[in-house]
C-alpha cells in the first residue's frame, strides 16, 4: 500500500435482483467508494452465493473516486441473482472479502438499498448511480418494527406477499401484506379483524392480536400489516405483536361481496367476503343451515352483529353476506351486521301461497265436476225423450 493511503472502503450500495419483466434483463449490482482515496478495481471480483453464477473478474482499469458509484449489469458480469435467497460478495485483488450482503424473496421491481444508517431495506424506488432513496412506501419493509440487532444481522426481514398467496406461506414466516378492512375488531371476535384484496373481495385473511391492540381504522380502509403466519381451527391468519404492525395507507375503498353458490365455497375462499342465497333447511340456536340446491353452508350469527336470529326460521329464503370462516367441523359463513342477513321470502308466505293455490285448484275441480253433472243430466233427459217419442210412433 502506497504511503499516505488508507485501506479501500468499497461497499455494496444497492442491488436489483428481480426487475420488472424479463428475468434475464435489468439486474444490476451497484458499488460505492466510501473511502478517502481513489481505488483501481482491476482484478477485483464480484460473486453471488456459492454454487450460483461464476465470479466476475474485473479485467480493466476502473478508477473509483471517493463517493463515486459504479454499476455492474448482469449482461456484463453474467451474474444471475435469484428471486428467492441469494447474496452478493465483493473481493479485492488479493481475494479478501471487502463487503457482502444477503437478501430473501425480493418483490418485482424492488431495489435492495442501504439507508443512511447502513441498514438494508427494500424500496420501490431504484436509484442506480445516485444516492439511495429510502423513504418508506407501501411495499417497503417496515424495518422500524425490528430491533437494531435484527436489522444489523439481517435476520427477521419479512417477505412482501400478495394477499392471494398468503395461504401458501408456512406457519412461523414473517410477512408484509396489504388489504382492505372488511370487518372491524369486536364483531367476529375481540382479538381479530379481516382484510380482503382491494381487487378481489373473495380473497381475504384474518388478522389476530393477542393484546387486542388495533389502530383506529374503518371498514374500507386500506392497511399494511406486518406479522407472522399462524393457524387456528383450520384457518390461517396473520398474528401481529403491536399496534405499529398495522399502517393505514388509504381510505374509502368500496367493498362488495362476491356472489357464490354454496357449492362454490371452499378452503381457498376462507377469509373472503362472499354472498349466497338459499333456504334455511335447519336451525339450531344461532346456527342457520342454508341450502341453495348446489350444497349446504352453516351460517353462524354472533351476538355482536346485532342480528336477531330468532327472526328467522326453517323454510325462510335468505340472502347472506359475510366472511367465510373455518372450524374443525367445517366451513361457516359469518354475517357482520343486520344488513348482511336479509329475508327474501318467509316460510309462512310460502305455506299461504300453497294453501291459496290448493284452494283455487279445488274450486276449479268443483266447477269441472259440476259441469260433468250437467252434461250427464242432459244426456239422460235426451235419452228419455227419445224413448217416449218412439213409443208414441209405434202405438
Amino acid at each position: 500500500m502506497a504511503a499516505g493511503t488508507t485501506s479501500p472502503l468499497i461497499l455494496i450500495n444497492e442491488i436489483m435482483p428481480n426487475p420488472y419483466g424479463s428475468d434475464s434483463e435489468g439486474e444490476w449490482i451497484e458499488i460505492v467508494n466510501r473511502g478517502k482515496d481513489k481505488v483501481n478495481l482491476y482484478n477485483w471480483k464480484i460473486d453471488d452465493n456459492q454454487g450460483g453464477s461464476s465470479a466476475y473478474k474485473i479485467s480493466e482499469n476502473i478508477f473509483l473516486n471517493p463517493g463515486e458509484f459504479w454499476l455492474f449489469d448482469r449482461e456484463d458480469t453474467g451474474i444471475a441473482l435469484n428471486n428467492g435467497y441469494d447474496k452478493v460478495v465483493i473481493y479485492d485483488d488479493k481475494g479478501e472479502v471487502m463487503d457482502e450482503i444477503e437478501y430473501n424473496n425480493p418483490f418485482e421491481g424492488g431495489a435492495y438499498v442501504k439507508n443512511e444508517k447502513g441498514i438494508w431495506q427494500w424500496s420501490e424506488i431504484a436509484t442506480p448511480g445516485e444516492d439511495n432513496i429510502t423513504k418508506q412506501t407501501s411495499k417497503e419493509i417496515n424495518i422500524f418494527n425490528f430491533s437494531e440487532q435484527d436489522k444489523i444481522e439481517n435476520l427477521l426481514i419479512p417477505n412482501i406477499v400478495d394477499l392471494k398467496d398468503v395461504k401458501k406461506i408456512e406457519k412461523g414466516e414473517s410477512i408484509v401484506v396489504e388489504g382492505v378492512v372488511s370487518v372491524l375488531p369486536g364483531i367476529l371476535g375481540s382479538q381479530i379483524f379481516y382484510i380482503v384484496s382491494k381487487n378481489e373481495s373473495e380473497i381475504g385473511i384474518q388478522i389476530y392480536s393477542y393484546k387486542k391492540d388495533f389502530p383506529d381504522f374503518k371498514i374500507g380502509d386500506l392497511v399494511e400489516v406486518l406479522g407472522e403466519i399462524s393457524e387456528v381451527n383450520e384457518e390461517k391468519r396473520i398474528k401481529i405483536s403491536k399496534i405499529s404492525d398495522i399502517k393505514i395507507l388509504d381510505n374509502n375503498f368500496s367493498l362488495s361481496p362476491v356472489d357464490k353458490t354454496c357449492g362454490d365455497l371452499s378452503e381457498e375462499l376462507i377469509g373472503g367476503l362472499v354472498v349466497i342465497e338459499g333456504e334455511i333447511i335447519e336451525k339450531k340456536g344461532a346456527n342457520l343451515y342454508v341450502d341453495d340446491g348446489s350444497g349446504e353452508i352453516r351460517v353462524f350469527v354472533k351476538n355482536e352483529t346485532g342480528i336477531n336470529h330468532s327472526d328467522f326460521k326453517t323454510g325462510d329464503t335468505i340472502r347472506v353476506s359475510g366472511i367465510l370462516g373455518a372450524t374443525q367441523s367445517g366451513l361457516r359463513l359469518l354475517p357482520r351486521s343486520v344488513e348482511d342477513l336479509i329475508k327474501i321470502e318467509s316460510a309462512d308466505k310460502k305455506v299461504l301461497g300453497e294453501a291459496v293455490e290448493n284452494e283455487e285448484w279445488n274450486l276449479e275441480q268443483r266447477k269441472n265436476n259440476a259441469q260433468w253433472v250437467d252434461y250427464f243430466l242432459i244426456v239422460v233427459f235426451l235419452g228419455i225423450g227419445v224413448l217416449i217419442f218412439r213409443n208414441k210412433i209405434f202405438q
